[in-house]
């Protein structure tokens, strides 16, 4: 027993001491980390530390940068090993809340750097601009909105459909938006004249969810009649039906090489397909009730879903094994999505807050408060976002 016990003993890591510092040397944390750490555990630590929650981190030991998944001891990192520091500018967070108003939040500090007001009933999903300049923003009360970023003043005002506007979002230039209603139709307009360029008709039930393929030239639209369809962007031909979801499908996504889709379905499933043959390729399972969005990760390894069930999840791309759950909201969660580099993921709730989470470890980052009504999406800025500056410039 002796011996058993010494083995073992022999075989827990020792604690190690770092110390952090920021790349002007000055310490920002002395901290007690495990030589099987991950990077996720040790910016755990530092957030615990310095109180400083909401922006991410690089983390680099002798001038190389600690990847993600590794162990602290396979990168060398060891008692006595002096860490640098590099805060990354807090992304601003937009929100759509179904009090009618579309919000942009700073993620450093929690405060509501501007409000967007004018549609006249419920703000179902912003989106901003590929450069993060403009936020548009979809309402109940049938219109899209296209805004300033910077100063809130609504530029132009989409007109057309007779149903509730219940998703809008850029094409990938930037040129073109696309619409999603409750009329049945899915529409394209040039986002400078506000011209509707072409209307996708084949849907048999309401239109929730249309998305652009990177290159443009393809769009998915899915729908509570439990399709999603594939279609060529012009002339606005259906390509393809995907059948399979056994309720109505909620979110339909291209994965970034356009190889793949990606379904979530009130059926409680999320589906990934073959673009080119409409092949259901994997069936995620577990989540214990409506699936109400999903989404490729920026690199596409992995998928994020958001649920009825008050959770979000991520998933191995091509297993289909989850690998994490996030778990903290109060109620459905209606959308959830990654930051620009894949570290971060903000999701929405219908227990009227958006919520920052680390991917990586699941804690919790950040909560914002929307008083009054449900969070229908949450979204973060572009990288380089011109709102960045007068975010961090307002950051405490």
């Amino acid at each position: 027993a002796g011996s058993s016990g010494t083995a073992s003993a022999a075989q827990t890591p020792r604690a190690m001491r770092v110390t952090v510092h920021t790349l002007g040397g000055e310490e920002v944390a002395a901290l007690s980390a495990e030589p099987l750490w991950r990077r996720c555990d040790l910016e755990s630590a530092i957030r615990k530390h310095t109180g400083i929650l909401g922006p991410r981190m690089r983390l680099f030991h002798r001038e190389a940068e600690l990847a993600r998944g590794d162990a602290l001891a396979d990168a060398g990192v060891a008692d006595g090993s002096r860490l640098s520091l590099v805060w990354l500018p807090a992304l601003p967070v937009a929100t759509a809340s179904h009090d009618g108003d579309a919000r942009i939040w700073c993620t450093k500090s929690g405060d509501c750097l501007r409000t967007f007001h004018g549609h006249r009933g419920e703000v179902l999903s912003a989106a901003f601009s590929p450069e993060g300049s403009r936020l548009l923003t979809s309402s109940a009360d049938g219109t899209a909105k296209l805004w300033c970023a910077e100063s809130g003043e609504c530029v132009r005002t989409f007109q057309g459909h007779w149903g509730a506007v219940v998703s809008a979002v850029f094409s990938h230039d930037g040129a073109r938006l696309l619409t999603a209603s409750a009329d049945r139709f899915a529409k394209t307009w040039c986002a400078e004249s506000g011209e509707c360029l072409r209307t996708l008709e084949g849907h048999r039930s309401a239109v929730v969810s249309a998305a652009f393929s990177h290159d443009g030239a393809r769009l998915a639209t899915a729908s509570f009649d439990r399709t999603a369809k594939l279609w060529r962007a012009d002339p606005g031909q259906c390509v393809r039906t995907l059948r399979g979801h056994q309720g109505a499908v909620c979110s339909a996504v291209f994965s970034s090489d356009g190889a793949q889709l990606l379904t979530a379905s009130e059926d409680g499933t999320a589906k990934t397909w073959c673009a080119g043959s409409g092949r259901c390729l994997r069936t995620l399972q577990g989540h214990a009730r409506p699936v109400r969005f999903a989404v490729f990760s920026p690199e596409g390894s992995c998928l994020l879903t958001a649920s009825a069930d008050g959770t979000a999840r991520i998933w191995e791309a091509d297993s289909g094994e989850c690998l994490r759950v996030f778990q903290g909201h109060g109620a459905a969660v209606h959308s959830a999505l990654f930051s620009p580099d894949g570290a971060q993921l903000v999701t929405a709730s219908e227990d009227r807050t958006a919520k920052i989470w680390c991917a990586e470890s699941g804690d919790c980052l950040r909560t914002f408060q929307v008083h009054g009504a449900s969070v229908a999406s949450a979204v973060f800025s572009p990288e380089g976002a011109p709102l960045l500056a007068a975010s961090e410039g307002r950051q405490t």
